[in-house]
């Protein structure tokens, strides 16, 4: 192994790869069973012993990641009471050669009827999922039910399928860094002990985030949206903001929005209550005019307003735990 590892890890080896999706993805070891399979063929009966122990741990390992069933798309369980699973730690390291891209964690039925935590490495995301992105501290009934409006808006628009709903973390943020990992497991656990699972990345832009979850539906508040078509955001090198024409700011975001699409993205954004108490949508304020052939990808979520505000459920459980010590 040691000596064949360098070998299956050379640049050229796996740039033959790159094209295969699958393949790709595999490992030192796992590529050594690959080799013994067809080696095995050719080998004395004798010699075959000799390779069977690393041809059986290279084959569960693969069967372990790929495999299409509940328990092969996980490496490990962790529930809320125990120690971390090493793939959230090393997704949240992010120094790990083979770490994981992204988690989903989703909820594991106990004999008792509650659920735990189960964390999936890097499992595949089925086109047509509805992806909610937040911070989730704390989940509450607006993400619910604004995910269940926009599944209900795709039913009015004549889509039959029926689709899966992703509650989506990114664990870095611009300002604060990598949260640590203890948060983001009682932020996973939150949202799995209500029933949903949570999509767990690094992925801070959306451009990202289509990469991750091609052939999906994100929804977005209206304050999101406007970030996504804010020009500045896509200044390209040698450019600035400052001094470019506003058909210029126009063409970047056009071009960050053609990316989303290439990509299958839908934005199905909806309204905010501002301070003042106006409700602003893309309807009352459009933001940006989008060209003929963007239209389809950012549509409105009609029929839905809840005025619930993460920031304002903490301050109130805050006091009330204030109230409760004393």
């Amino acid at each position: 192994c040691m000596v064949a590892r360098p070998v299956f890890d050379h640049p050229i080896i796996k740039s033959k790869a790159k094209s295969k999706g699958f393949f790709n993805k595999l490992t030192s070891l796992e590529w050594l069973s690959l080799a013994n399979i067809i080696n095995s063929f050719f080998l004395a009966g004798s010699a075959r012993p000799f390779f069977l122990p690393l041809l059986c741990c290279g084959c569960f390992s693969i069967y372990s990641r790929y495999s299409p069933t509940g328990f092969a798309q996980g490496w490990a369980v962790a529930s809320p009471g125990s120690s971390f699973n090493m793939a959230l730690e090393e997704l949240c390291d992010g120094g790990k050669e083979n770490g994981p891209r992204y988690l989903i964690a989703a909820p594991k039925a106990k004999e008792d009827g509650g659920f735990e935590v189960e964390y999936l490495r890097d499992p595949v995301i089925e086109p047509g999922q509805i992806v909610v992105p937040g911070s989730f501290n704390p989940i509450h009934e607006g993400h619910e039910g604004l995910a269940t409006r926009v599944a209900e808006i795709r039913k009015e628009m004549g889509e039959s399928h029926t689709p899966g709903i992703l509650f989506e973390l990114c664990i870095t943020n611009a300002d604060k860094g990598t949260q640590p990992t203890q948060e983001i497991h009682r932020r996973a656990s939150e949202v799995v002990r209500r029933g949903h699972r949570l999509l767990i990345t690094k992925a801070t832009l959306y451009k990202s985030k289509a990469l991750l979850c091609q052939g999906c539906d994100f929804v977005v508040g209206y304050d999101t949206y406007k970030r996504i078509v804010n020009p500045k955001y896509y200044v390209p090198s040698g450019k600035a903001l400052e001094g470019s024409s506003e058909e210029e700011h126009n063409e970047w975001v056009q071009g960050a929005l053609e990316e989303l699409k290439e990509n299958g993205i839908r934005l199905f954004v909806a309204g905010r209550t501002e301070d003042d108490g106006t409700f602003l949508d893309l309807e009352t304020a459009p933001l940006f005019e989008l060209p003929s052939h963007l239209k389809s990808m950012v549509l409105p979520v009609t029929g839905f307003r809840m005025d619930i505000s993460s920031t304002v459920l903490r301050a109130k459980a805050a006091q009330e735990a204030e109230a409760t010590a004393s």
